[in-house]
This record gives C-alpha cells, sequence and structure tokens, in this order.
C-alpha cells in the first residue's frame, strides 16, 4: 500500500536534518499500532540460527500477528513460519526486501535516522520517536550503578501484575569505557490458585531491545495463562 505523502525530496531533507516532526509526517501515531494489538497473540520471532533446528512454523502463524525482526530470514516453513505482519526495523532493507516479506506495518526502531529507508516510509510506517528513545537513556544513566530502577508498569489486572525495570551495571575496566545497561521485566502472575513470578532480562543497546522485551514478557504472560487454564 503506497501513502500519500510528501515527497521524496521533502523526506530525503528531513532524514538530512535528523527532523523529527518532518519524518514523522509519514508514521501512524503510537495509538495506532497499540490498538492493533489489543486482545490480539503475537509473535514475537528473533533471528537466531537455533530457530532453523526446530518446528516453531506452524505455531509461530498460528497466532494473531506476527513480527519479525530486520532481515527476518525464513529458510523453512517448517521452522520459521511464513506470514510477517509487522517487521521492526533497524538496517537499512530496499524496495524489493520490502516487497518479500510485504509488513502491514514497519516499525522503525533505531535511533540513527540515516539507515531509515525511503521504502519503509512509502508503507504503513511508525517511527519510534527519539524523545522517548534518549528520554530512556537520561534515565538509566541517572541510576546509581548496579541498582534495578523502576521504569514502567506493563501491565496490571486482576490476574498480572509487570513492571519494567533498567539497571545502569558498574562501568567496565578501562578509560571512556561506554556505560552498559540492562532491561528486565518482573510479572507475578495468580496460576491455578498460586503466584508465580517470571523475570525476563535484556542488555539494552538500543530501542529494539527494549521492543523484544516488551512483545517477549507480553508472550510468556499469554503462554502460561493459555496452558493453565483450568
Amino acid at each position: 500500500m503506497t501513502r500519500a505523502a510528501p515527497g521524496w525530496l521533502g523526506f530525503r531533507l528531513a532524514r538530512a536534518l535528523r527532523s523529527e516532526d518532518g519524518l514523522a509526517r509519514w508514521s501512524i501515531p503510537p495509538k495506532g499500532a497499540l490498538a492493533d494489538l489489543t486482545g490480539r497473540s503475537v509473535a514475537l520471532v528473533g533471528n537466531a540460527r537455533a530457530l532453523a533446528e526446530g518446528a516453531a512454523g506452524a505455531e509461530i502463524d498460528a497466532h494473531d500477528l506476527v513480527i519479525r525482526i530486520n532481515r527476518a530470514p525464513m529458510p523453512a516453513s517448517r521452522s520459521h513460519g511464513r506470514r510477517t505482519d509487522w517487521l521492526a526495523l533497524a538496517v537499512r532493507m530496499g524496495a524489493a526486501d520490502l516487497a518479500r516479506l510485504d509488513p502491514s506495518l514497519t516499525l522503525w526502531m533505531s535511533h540513527k535516522r540515516k539507515r531509515l529507508p525511503w521504502a519503509a516510509v512509502t508503507r504503513r510506517f511508525y517511527l519510534h520517536r527519539k524523545d522517548d528513545i534518549d528520554s530512556l537513556w537520561q534515565r538509566l544513566g541517572a541510576q546509581p550503578r548496579g541498582k534495578a530502577a523502576l521504569l514502567g508498569e506493563l501491565r496490571r489486572d486482576t490476574t498480572v501484575v509487570s513492571v519494567l525495570q533498567g539497571t545502569r551495571l558498574p562501568d567496565p575496566p578501562g578509560f571512556g569505557a561506554k556505560p552498559e545497561y540492562m532491561l528486565s521485566t518482573t510479572t507475578l502472575l495468580a496460576l491455578r490458585g498460586k503466584a508465580l513470578s517470571v523475570s525476563v532480562y535484556s542488555m539494552y543497546e538500543s530501542a529494539d531491545d527494549l521492543a523484544w522485551i516488551k512483545l517477549a514478557t507480553a508472550r510468556w504472560i499469554e503462554d502460561l495463562q493459555r496452558l493453565n487454564v483450568r
């Protein structure tokens, strides 16, 4: 689907100037993306080589929404499935590759705007705003080293409480070493009259990691609830 949006030259100028408002003209609003997730099961498919050794393809395709990451290799439908409903991108991708995957929504998750391809914004497109990315970096950097800080609540209802935390790790040795950060989620679920605690961890290097840990946590919750229905 081609969007009637400002032309290629306007996009190139907005990208060259790192204009968030200019690039956001092509983006659907956050509420538009979140509305598509409401009440739906989600399969978040990474690019680990180990996936090719399994037979999860049918299980992946059975979900309401299949989200893949970057170039999304699919060597066999038996292991990887066939569908790509959403594509979370942080790398350049040409029009031919996007047409092959044919996602209904392309999400640009990287803070590096110069990599954003024109082929992505001419489809249904979501831009993860840089001020949101920078805000998280600032919040993580302000925390005492080695101490987890609450970043937000992911879910709260009668059977589930799930929170997102961030930790600035102790500085690695060496002058000028880059700070390292870790994200984690902690979820408490009530299942069959018992309380279960589930934790998910990821190093934080880009917005891709934030999106992954949120979606991975949501899938754990969904699968545990489905497997423990009375």
